[in-house]
C-alpha cells in the first residue's frame, strides 16, 4: 500500500481529531486516576476496608497507608497525582490522623515546594472522618482551615473537598463510601453522591458538608469537570447538611 503524503497534508487535522477521539473513549489518553489512603486502624475501625470500597468501582492507581508525605511534601506523587482521592481515618476540625498517628493539618499542608492540591491534578477530596470540614454554623471562620493563607493553604485548584461537620459513625462508613464509589463512577454528580450517600446510610447524627471552588464545580461529574480554578482565588463556598 503506497503512503499518500499529499493526502495526509490535507487532512492533517481530520486525522489528529479521529485519533484523538479514539484514544479519549477507548480510555487510553484521557484515563482517569483514583487513590485511596488509609488512617490508622484500631481495633473495630477497619478503614482499609472503607477505602476499598470506594475504589473497588474503579481500576484504581494507588492504596496506601496514610503518610504525612502523601498528603503534605510530596503529595504532587501522591494525593495530587491522582483526579480523585478518599481518606478514611480519624480526624477533627481541618485534620487528619495518619496510619502511623502523626497528624496532617490542612491548613499548613500546602507549605511545602509541592504546595497544596490541585496545582498538579488533583479535583476531588472526600474525607471520611469526623468533624474535619466544620460549616459556618460550627466555626464562623470555617474559611481558615482552606484560604486562610495563599503560601499554605490547600485549594490551589482542586474543585471540591467533601467531609463531614459532625462526628462520622464508622460502622456506617462501609456502606457509604460503596455507594459514594458506584454513583461517581456512573458518573452522577460528586457532590449530590456523597450527600446521597450519607444520607441514605448515615446514622441520623451524621450530616456531611462540601467546600468547593468555584461555585460551579457543585455540578462536577466524574468525566465532566468544570475548569480549574486559580491556584491564588480567596473565593470559597461551602454546602452542608443540618
Amino acid at each position: 500500500m503506497k503512503l499518500n503524503l499529499n493526502y495526509l497534508k490535507h487532512h492533517f487535522w481530520d486525522i489528529l481529531f479521529i485519533l484523538l477521539f479514539s484514544l479519549t473513549f477507548s480510555g487510553i489518553s484521557l484515563a482517569l486516576e483514583e487513590g485511596g489512603y488509609v488512617g490508622k486502624n484500631k481495633t473495630g475501625n477497619h478503614f482499609d476496608t472503607i477505602v476499598y470500597n470506594f475504589l473497588k468501582h474503579f481500576d484504581y492507581d494507588q492504596f496506601y497507608w496514610a503518610d504525612k508525605r502523601i498528603f503534605v511534601s510530596n503529595n504532587d506523587n501522591y494525593v495530587d497525582d491522582m483526579d480523585i482521592a478518599l481518606y478514611a481515618g480519624h480526624g477533627n476540625k481541618g485534620i487528619i490522623e495518619m496510619s502511623n498517628s502523626e497528624i496532617v493539618r490542612f491548613q499548613k499542608a500546602g507549605s511545602s515546594t509541592h504546595l497544596g492540591y490541585g496545582d498538579s491534578d488533583l479535583e476531588i477530596l472526600a474525607i471520611l472522618s469526623c468533624k474535619v470540614v466544620p460549616a459556618p454554623i460550627d466555626d464562623s471562620k470555617w474559611w481558615e482551615i482552606w484560604i486562610g493563607n495563599e503560601n499554605t493553604d490547600v485549594f490551589d485548584g482542586v474543585h471540591q473537598i467533601l467531609g463531614f461537620r459532625t462526628n462520622s459513625k464508622h460502622s456506617t462508613d462501609i456502606d457509604q463510601a460503596n455507594y459514594f464509589g458506584q454513583k461517581v463512577s456512573q458518573n452522577r454528580p460528586v457532590m449530590a453522591s456523597w450527600f446521597e450517600a450519607i444520607q441514605k446510610y448515615g446514622h441520623k447524627s451524621e450530616f456531611g458538608s462540601v467546600v468547593l471552588y468555584p461555585k460551579q464545580s457543585k455540578d462536577d461529574q466524574y468525566h465532566s469537570f468544570v475548569s480549574d480554578p486559580p491556584y491564588n482565588h480567596t473565593s470559597l463556598y461551602i454546602w452542608y447538611q443540618h
